[in-house]
């Protein structure tokens, strides 16, 4: 009995001290827990924030497909939180540190290097979102896309993947000329060898490093074919992400055929327009037969469709309400028709 009677006035402390700890400890510890998970944060951004990172790296979202039995089950959004973020800052420092450490010790690294955007391209950018700013010729392409960014709503994914496409692929080599899309003056891969191997050969130069072999200059040559073929394996790579990714979305898709979905016009052409939804990022044709109440031309300038009679303009960014009629995932295909009823001009 004395027994019994122990273990219960055991359980009924160790009860009491996990409620108290529960009410009047974790709560302020939490507290101070993310306050200082904030200051790490934002101490780490703040030499991003002085060198004026580009704004739309902070408004990536990514998709992420739940597949059972080799098809979607769901498609849903998902954001960074505040702990990705800490992780992710982290290792851009990572990065940074591994290439000074190289180029100071052999002259040269396996460089993740990401050159200036064409100006062509950036002013064909701000004719497509309808910017119709001045820029100055004195301001450099971060700038300008900096302040392009901060027009767009960080939920706009239309226009912010077309800025990512406005931007020059990154590449790996040994010819340094900067990383424009971290606003670097160098920077290499080493957090993740186990999904890249340019992140491999990058652990393996700190190690003839830390052994001080010196003879590791020879290798130049040979690691910049390194460099070459690991891009054209990564380019290759994400194109057949890519391609999965939009067979499965299709696939879903293929369930609601006849429904009516809120789409955005995000190319025009003579023959129709494509039409992306939003919420599942990818895009079908609506064709030009297929406009209502009038015969539609394209522009002189070729961003957007006017009726003849009525004038009625179909523009890049114009929200439009559509129904999807057939869906070919294996063809990345979708055919779709307004409804006619319900169209607005993005704002």
């Amino acid at each position: 009995m004395n027994i019994n009677l122990t273990l219960f006035g055991q359980m009924v402390t160790f009860a009491f001290f996990v409620w108290f700890c529960m009410k009047f400890i974790w709560p302020p510890l939490r507290s101070a827990m993310r306050e200082r998970q904030e200051a790490i944060a934002a101490g780490l951004r703040a030499s991003e924030q002085a060198d004026e990172k580009l704004a739309q790296a902070a408004n990536n979202a990514e998709q992420q497909i739940t597949a059972a039995k080799a098809e979607a089950a769901s498609i849903i959004e998902q954001a960074r939180a505040r702990a990705n973020q800490m992780i992710e800052e982290c290792m851009l420092l990572a990065n940074e540190c591994a290439a000074d450490l190289l180029n100071h010790k052999f002259g040269y690294a396996p460089f993740r290097v990401h050159e200036e955007p064409d100006q062509l391209k950036l002013e064909t950018l701000k004719k497509i979102i309808g910017d119709q700013s001045q820029t100055q010729k004195s301001q450099d392409p971060a700038s300008q896309i900096n302040s392009i960014s901060k027009k767009i709503s960080a939920k706009d994914q239309l226009k912010q993947s077309l800025i990512l496409q406005t931007l020059k692929r990154a590449e790996y080599s040994t010819d340094n000329v900067g990383h424009f899309g971290l606003q670097l003056d160098q920077y290499c891969h080493f957090t993740s060898p186990i999904r890249r191997y340019p992140d491999l050969l990058t652990h393996r130069m700190i190690k003839q490093c830390i052994e001080n072999d010196d003879d590791y200059l020879s290798n130049i040559k040979n690691d910049q074919e390194i460099c070459e073929l690991s891009s054209k394996l990564e380019h290759r790579a994400e194109n057949a992400s890519r391609k999965v990714n939009q067979i499965l979305i299709f696939d879903y898709l293929k369930r609601h055929v006849g429904e009516f979905f809120e789409g955005v016009i995000s190319g025009v052409t003579e023959f129709g327009l494509f039409i992306t939804l939003e919420k599942f990022l990818v895009s079908g044709l609506l064709h030009v037969a297929d406009l209502k109440r009038d015969r539609y031309q394209l522009s002189k300038d070729q961003t957007y469709l006017y009726g003849i009679k009525s004038g009625r303009r179909y523009r890049f960014g114009d929200s439009i309400n559509i129904k999807i009629v057939a869906v070919s995932p294996f063809e990345g295909k979708m055919t779709l028709l307004q409804n006619e009823h319900k169209r607005r001009r993005k704002t």
